[in-house]
This record gives C-alpha cells, structure tokens and sequence, in this order.
C-alpha cells in the first residue's frame, strides 16, 4: 500500500508542478500584455497629439 500511496503522490506533485508552470507562463503573458496595451496607449496619445497639431496647423495655413 505505501509503494502505491507513494506513486500516487508522486503523481500529483508531478501534475502540481506541471500546473504551476503553466500558470507561471500565464503570469508571464499576462505582464507582457499589460506592458503591450501600455505602449500601445503611449502610442496612441503621441499619434493623437500629432494629429491635433496637423489639425492645428491645417486650419492656421488655411486662414
């Protein structure tokens, strides 16, 4: 029994350890996701205000 019991839990602590990993690479992917819409929003803000000066600058030129 106790050779059984301790294949068992080799086997769980095995499939522990295999799920810890995967949330591990979760985590991971999730920061990179974090840091991507970041950037992306940096992104955005500088086109914005590049485009509010282009605006700017269509209207002055034109008047």
């Amino acid at each position: 029994i106790s050779i059984e019991n301790n294949t068992v839990l080799t086997s769980k602590n095995q499939q522990i350890e295999d799920l810890q990993k995967r949330i591990d690479t979760l985590a991971l992917k999730i920061d990179a996701g974090k840091d991507e819409a970041f950037n992306l929003h940096e992104l955005n803000t500088t086109l914005q205000t590049q485009i509010d000066e282009m605006k700017q600058k269509s209207v002055t030129n034109s008047i």
